[in-house]
């Protein structure tokens, strides 16, 4: 049993672990961690940390439960497990997922994990909350590349929902932050 919750430990190696059953490094300040020596675990907490990336997920067959809530990861970076394993598997909210401030298209298709057949959601909604409609506002294309059409909208955010992760909802949904819609560059090459 290792507790070293709140300790803002900012990297700890998990080498040699294999048969730990509870691992409690919750509250730190751990931006990526190895679980690959994790396999006999039972319980692990790395919630409220500033993880981007968990390294060599492995098959956790006796995991009850895995918290990964309130960190840095997005629909890219976290861990996948098959139905039934963890049992409790807590990976919600996660921080907003930060873009520019201002642009005339946003590229979230690394968000778009296909798992199953099925893919990543967008919509996009104004900060008031009001959904923009596709087609009218804006275009996504190649599975998350939104273009806006519409520049007269003020401040947007996009909530990504996706059917592997379903506890992404209400409050706790992936999001990003707010941006500004503006045109596209132009440039006027020569004038005769």
């Amino acid at each position: 049993y290792i507790d070293l919750s709140n300790n803002l430990l900012a990297e700890y190696d998990l080498t040699n672990y294999d048969n730990l059953e509870h691992l409690d490094l919750s509250g730190n300040k751990l931006s990526s961690v190895s679980i690959a020596y994790l396999s006999n675990a039972r319980n692990v907490n790395l919630s409220g940390n500033n993880l981007t990336e968990i390294e060599n997920v492995i098959e956790m067959p006796l995991c009850e439960t895995f918290n990964v809530s309130n960190n840095n990861l997005t629909l890219e970076t976290l861990p996948y497990f098959t139905a039934g394993e963890p049992a409790s598997y807590v990976y919600a909210p996660q921080s907003t997922l930060v873009i520019p401030t201002k642009a005339p298209s946003i590229n979230l298709s690394k968000q778009n994990r296909v798992i199953d057949g099925r893919g990543t959601s967008y919509t996009w909604k104004t900060v008031d909350g009001r959904t923009l409609a596709e087609g009218t506002d804006y275009r996504i294309t190649n599975d998350g590349v939104t273009r806006f059409l519409n520049t007269n909208v003020g401040e947007v955010y996009c909530e990504m929902t996706n059917p592997a992760y379903p506890a992404f909802t209400g409050a706790d949904v992936f999001r990003t932050s707010n941006v500004t819609p503006m045109g596209a560059p132009t440039t006027l090459v020569a004038t005769f």
